[in-house]
């Protein structure tokens, strides 16, 4: 799929697993351009207080948290993040969502 080769690369340098890549489809269908009625978007369904905690632009002009490449490195800085607090894939997944 085009977009795994991306994911891919960033759980590579943050050294996670590259089965998170999964969780995209699950998250968006792979759509980057999904968005929720919660106010989540992009391929990682990132809300816009958190897209911008990771340095996501978010506003009336851009949002980043469509493209594919910053918000798959934003992703993922998250999900290290959470595992790094929760120690437990399992609860990463929870805090995700």
């Amino acid at each position: 799929v085009m977009y795994f080769p991306i994911f891919e690369h960033y759980l590579t340098i943050y050294k996670l697993p590259k089965e998170l890549m999964y969780l995209a489809i699950v998250e968006s269908a792979l759509d980057p351009t999904a968005k929720s009625g919660a106010g989540a978007a992009g391929l990682w369904q990132l809300m816009p207080h958190t897209a911008r905690q990771y340095g996501l632009r978010v506003d009336g002009a851009v949002d980043e948290r469509l493209d594919p490449y910053r918000s798959t490195e934003a992703a993922v800085r998250l999900l290290a993040d959470l595992y790094a607090e929760y120690r437990d894939w399992r609860l990463v997944m929870v805090a995700y969502n």
